[in-house]
C-alpha cells in the first residue's frame, strides 16, 4: 500500500502505510514464536521494504538528508539476512540520491546494484539500475553519448524482451533527453512520445512530468510556442493536481 501510494504520487500516504509496515515489522521481532528464525527473517524483509519506501517518499517531498538515511538502513537490514533483491532496490534508489552530493558515489552504488541484480537475475531492477546509471553517466560525467546511451538502451532492451512496459517508459524518458542534448529533436520527441504514453497508461507522475518538461522544451526549439505552453500547463495541472513539486520530480525522476 505504502508503494502504491508513492507511484500515484501520495507521498503523505506513502509515509503513512509503510510506518504502519514498520512498527507491525518491529513490533514481530520482539514477540516470542516457534520458528523464530523465519518471523525475523519477514519482519526484516518487511523493515528493508518499508524504510526504503519512507526514503523515496521523503525524498520526493525534498527531505533529501532524511530520506538517504532510510534507504542507508533499508539496505544495512537487507544485507544483513542476504536479501538481495531488497538490496538491489536500496542500491538503485541511492544511485539518485547520492547524484546531487557524491557523483562518484552514486556511479559506485549504481554498478554494485547492477552487478548484484545480474548475479540474482532480477531483471526488473537490472533496468532501473541501467537507467539510473545512464543518467548518471550524463550528468555526472563526459560519457554520456557512450556509456549513457548504452546503459539507456540496455534498460530499454530489458523491458521490452521481458514485457516489462510500466517500466519502459523509464529508458525511454533517459534516451530522450540524451537525444535532446545531442540536439536531436525528432529522435528525441518520438521517445518522449513513447514513455508518455506508457506513463499516462499507468498514471505515475514521476514520469509524466519529465515528458512533459521535455516535449515543452523541444517545442520551444522548434519555434511552436503555443504547442511548448500546452505541455507547460499540463505539467502545471499534473503536479497542482497531485500536490507535487516540479523541481524534486525533475531533479529525482527515476526513485523506485
Amino acid at each position: 500500500m505504502g508503494l502504491a501510494a508513492f507511484r500515484s504520487g501520495d507521498n503523505h500516504k506513502a509515509v503513512e502505510w509503510a510506518e504502519r509496515a514498520l512498527q507491525s515489522a518491529e513490533r514481530a521481532l520482539t514477540e516470542p514464536a516457534s520458528d523464530a528464525a523465519q518471523v525475523r527473517k519477514a519482519a526484516t524483509a518487511a523493515i528493508a521494504h518499508a524504510t526504503n519506501t519512507i526514503g523515496v517518499a521523503l525524498a520526493r517531498s525534498g527531505q533529501l538528508d532524511a530520506a538517504r538515511e532510510h534507504i542507508e538502513r533499508s539496505l544495512a537490514a537487507a544485507q544483513d539476512l542476504g536479501l538481495l533483491d531488497v538490496a538491489c532496490r536500496a542500491y538503485a534508489n541511492l544511485g539518485v540520491l547520492y547524484s546531487s552530493v557524491e557523483p562518484k558515489r552514486a556511479i559506485d552504488v549504481s554498478l554494485t546494484g547492477l552487478e548484484i541484480a545480474s548475479k540474482i537475475g532480477a531483471a526488473s531492477l537490472q533496468s532501473y539500475i541501467y537507467a539510473n546509471l545512464a543518467a548518471a553517466y550524463c550528468a555526472l560525467t563526459d560519457r554520456c553519448e557512450t556509456e549513457g546511451l548504452q546503459a539507456a538502451q540496455a534498460a530499454a532492451a530489458l523491458d521490452r524482451e521481458l514485457g516489462q512496459l510500466d517500466h519502459l517508459a523509464v529508458p525511454l524518458v533517459v534516451i530522450a533527453q540524451i537525444h535532446q542534448c545531442r540536439g536531436e529533436l525528432q529522435e528525441a520527441h518520438d521517445a518522449y512520445r513513447e514513455a508518455l504514453a506508457l506513463a499516462e497508461r499507468i498514471g505515475e507522475p514521476q514520469l509524466i512530468l519529465p515528458c512533459y518538461d521535455g516535449l515543452a522544451t523541444i517545442h520551444l526549439d522548434r519555434g511552436d510556442r503555443i504547442r511548448a505552453e500546452e505541455f507547460m500547463e499540463r505539467g502545471r495541472q499534473l503536479c497542482e493536481r497531485t500536490g507535487l513539486d516540479p523541481d524534486t520530480l525533475l531533479l529525482l525522476p527515476f526513485l523506485c
